[in-house]
């Protein structure tokens, strides 16, 4: 008793210095995690962004730009980890199937009489169960158990050995719920369901992020450019400057020219310093994007897309987009899976009805290595009727399922629309991008044409031109232009949209941006 006393403070000592210091005492190096992750024992499925190390400049075109979003890519690598997720459990539905042998069991019994008559009863048993779903619903179930049961008399040191041998097989079936292959493999169906749905939204994933870096590229490019139409702008606006100055000193011109000059100045240096700026802004994003150091120095390749028209025949694009689209797929099978559940929620109502068939065989022995004799075999059928009284919850639940089926009919008759809705609206939008080309290319003759006129009159004094005039023409010019590029490439990321809708976009190919 006297050392119980004793152990009682050192235990409480013990329990009080693990709880202090708990962040040090559980916190977990980076070196010990680290091991794990590079060397794991199941490495599939597992992502690493790594940076790319640049000495210098680093020089990219689209190409490289794209095959960098796909290594290093934040949001594209977890699509990468959620379709392997899918594909496990996929394979976990499936896996159920195969034998899978439970944990053996050990059990040990010690007994011991203190008395005139000093006897101590021992017993140890192990047994091996195997249970498996059969794909017609309920389950067969092997059991397999040898135990050892000894009693000993001190006094006489006289022990009996008995040793029993015991396997049985067990068949459960459901007779009315659950019953036969549809519901046996429902699990399987909806995981393979679900695996499916993941593979479709990742492609598109993949196909839209991808058109987007193409836009952001571009983007990147225009940005530049901007920058350098904006210093071509003020040296044309300090040209100006000086010649209007020139001018008041000869008194052609008055004060108020040489006033605006200087104005049209400051605004072009405005103009620079904010482009840079946002340039600066973008690149970091976009060097984030494709896993590059955000302190690295990049260099994009110009790329120039052609304007090529395109025809669309708008009935044979709604067809290949009811028959090819992956969008039109995943309606059609999220409506199967929805009949699916209104069915099993209808077999639900029915009451359980099963039926149990098990087969036992005993053995008995003196010797674990002698031949074991039969002591019993039994065969026993068991007929289980379940019907609660209280129908409510399943009634509840059918309800509940038969709701959504309805819901789910009149969003599937919608759903073929609106796919029709978005092809012409699709098409629409490549139309209209073409259209915007064609303008924006007239545009940009009239605003060259503009530009020489003005030139001309101001330098001839004609038409009381100002210097203001000129760089409100050039800039009409640098406008115009822009606006054409960026119409061209609108046309070009809307028929990449058209093809991705059909899914006839292969971004697998060579320079599949430029077709």
């Amino acid at each position: 008793m006297k050392l119980y006393l004793c152990l009682f403070p050192a235990i409480c000592f013990v329990a009080s210095c693990a709880i202090t210091g708990f962040e040090d005492r559980y916190k977990i190096s980076e070196s010990a995690v680290k091991r794990i992750v590079e060397s794991p024992p199941y490495p599939e499925g597992l992502q690493h962004r790594k940076k790319e190390t640049v000495d210098g400049v680093l020089k990219l075109d689209l190409d490289r730009t794209i095959s960098l979003f796909l290594k290093n890519n934040d949001s594209y690598l977890t699509q990468l980890e959620n379709i392997f997720v899918s594909e496990i459990n996929a394979r976990l539905a499936y896996h159920q199937y195969h034998p899978i042998l439970n944990p053996l069991s050990f059990s040990f019994k010690r007994d011991n009489a203190v008395g005139k008559n000093e006897t101590q009863d021992r017993s140890i048993s192990s047994g091996i169960t195997q249970k498996l779903p059969l794909p017609i619903g309920g389950n067969i179930t092997l059991q397999s158990s040898l135990s050892n049961s000894q009693s000993a008399d001190f006094h006489t040191e006289l022990s009996d050995h008995s040793y029993s041998l015991s396997n049985s097989i067990s068949l459960s079936l459901p007779l009315l719920k659950g019953s036969g292959f549809f519901f046996g493999y429902t699990d399987i169906a909806q995981s393979q369901r679900a695996f499916a749905y993941a593979k479709r939204d990742f492609a598109d994933f993949k196909e839209t992020t991808l058109i987007n870096v193409v836009n952001n590229y571009y983007n990147l490019l225009q940005q530049k450019k901007q920058i350098e139409n904006f210093k071509s702008n003020l040296e044309s606006a300090k040209k100006l400057l000086a010649r209007a100055q020139i001018e008041f000193d000869l008194g052609r011109k008055r004060k108020s020219e040489v006033f605006r000059a200087q104005v049209e100045v400051t605004n072009a240096e405005n103009q620079l310093k904010n482009a840079e700026e946002d340039y600066k802004l973008a690149e970091d994003v976009f060097k984030i994007d494709i896993g590059l150091d955000i302190s690295a120095v990049i260099e994009l390749e110009p790329i120039k897309f052609e304007f090529k028209e395109i025809q669309i025949e708008q009935d044979e694009y709604i067809n290949k987009v009811l028959t090819k689209s992956r969008a039109w797929q995943t309606t059609v099978e999220t409506y199967e899976d929805v009949k699916r559940s209104v069915y099993t929620a209808y077999n639900s109502l029915l009451p359980d009805l099963n039926l149990t068939v098990t087969a036992k065989e005993d053995k008995g022995s003196r010797n674990i290595s002698d031949d074991y004799s039969k002591t019993s075999d039994t065969l026993t059928s068991l007929l289980s009727l379940n019907y609660p009284l209280d129908r409510f919850p399943v009634r509840a639940a059918f309800h509940q399922q038969l709701l959504a089926f309805v819901r789910a009919q009149r969003d599937f008759e919608i759903a073929k629309d609106q796919l029709v809705r978005q092809a012409k609206a699709r098409i629409i939008g490549v139309k209209r991008a073409e259209f915007n080309v064609q303008s924006n290319q007239r545009a940009v003759d009239d605003a060259e044409k503009n530009l020489l006129l003005v030139e001309i009159e101001f330098q001839e004094g004609v038409g009381n031109r100002t210097s203001l005039d000129v760089v409100t023409a050039q800039r009409d010019v640098l406008r115009a232009k822009n606006d054409l590029e960026r119409s061209i490439v609108n046309f070009k990321i809307s028929t990449l949209q058209l093809k991705q809708f059909i899914t006839e976009l292969d971004v697998t190919k060579e320079k599949w941006f430029v077709e």
